[in-house]
């Protein structure tokens, strides 16, 4: 029997440590909230690297769908040059750092200050120099993350950013309480899913989403590549047949992550095309009961998704003879410069 990782872990106390979550930072978004309701922005610009900025891509939809705001990620290389001055008036700004501490998020920071522009800091480290250095922040307080791999601080930021958008556009703030047992009930044994496992069988493979499900595809295609050392490579369903299908030969894999959303029969029939070429595609979708409905909200549907996902990827690693909480070459805090 394989000795439970550090990743299962940190995966399997997500619903716990959420539980507390909301109340944590009800202040802190209240507040945010009515200062961002004042200053009323054109536009969110967004900072961040590997997994968070997986969480950024959430937000921009959570954005557009329940603020009607424009938000995209800011390119971090033009901080970096004292000769670039992007002319960021009217704007706001929002940092996601599970460590606080990458260099280049550090400098973005003070290009930012420099331009008086209100920012928000996300981060699991309240100690780390970009939280401190905020003049507005929030907590993913997931206790600290050990395994290299992040997976509970990519939940709690989904979490705590569906949190703060739905209490500035004033929407239901219900179905955050609903979470922590949705995580608890709706594992999809992903683990032991033959499928889903033969995913191990694969050197590379095309992860498939749309809308609320494209953050977490990159995600999952991330994880892959870290701990499983699968090529694996994240694509809108909008874009395959724009050049990658190309790529695709008979027996080749492809994983489509199927949300109860617009998209969903566009994906059933991608699903179909694909394996008329002959290409093994493995669909997974989120579990719906009285739990998790159609109609709840896609971004619930994505976080319920992604912690099966890890579930299974964690087992991928297991099978492949890997150790999913030191991936080769990788370290915790990557320090970008």
């Amino acid at each position: 029997m394989k000795e439970s990782s550090q990743m299962k872990k940190e995966i399997l106390e997500c619903p716990r440590l959420l539980m507390n979550l909301y109340e944590y930072n009800r202040e802190n978004v209240d507040n945010y909230a009515r200062i961002f309701s004042e200053n009323k922005p054109s536009a969110i610009y967004t900072f961040s690297r590997g997994s968070s900025l997986h969480a950024s891509m959430a937000f921009h939809m959570l954005a557009a769908k329940h603020l009607a705001l424009y938000s995209n990620s800011f390119p971090l290389a033009l901080t970096g040059s004292d000769e670039t001055q992007v002319q960021l008036k009217n704007t706001s700004a929002l940092f996601i750092s599970q460590s606080g501490e990458s260099p280049d998020l550090i400098k973005a920071q003070e290009y930012i200050a420099k331009q008086s522009i209100p920012s928000l800091c996300l981060s699991n480290t309240e100690t780390s120099t970009l939280y401190t250095r905020s003049p507005h922040k929030l907590s993913m307080k997931m206790e600290k993350e050990e395994s290299v791999a992040a997976t509970k601080t990519f939940i709690a930021s989904l979490y705590v950013l569906t949190h703060l958008v739905l209490r500035i556009s004033k929407n239901e703030l219900f179905c955050l309480h609903k979470i922590p047992e949705i995580l608890d009930n709706h594992q999809l044994n992903l683990n032991t899913h033959p499928e889903f496992l033969s995913l191990a069988n694969t050197k590379n493979l095309f992860v498939i989403s749309r809308g609320f499900g494209l953050s977490i595809a990159h995600e999952t295609a991330l994880k892959l590549k870290e701990t499983c050392g699968i090529m694996a490579q994240a694509y809108s369903s909008a874009e395959i047949k724009h050049g990658p299908i190309g790529v695709l030969n008979h027996g080749d894999l492809v994983l489509i992550l199927a949300l109860r959303d617009q998209h969903y029969d566009s994906h059933l029939k991608l699903a179909d095309e694909l394996r008329t070429i002959g290409v093994k595609v493995v669909l997974v979708e989120p579990k719906i009961n009285h739990l998790l409905t159609e109609n709840d909200l896609p971004i619930l549907q994505s976080i319920s998704l992604i912690h099966s996902i890890y579930i299974g990827i964690e087992q991928i690693s297991q099978d492949l003879g890997k150790n999913p909480d030191q991936p080769k070459h990788l370290k915790k805090v990557t320090k970008t410069f």
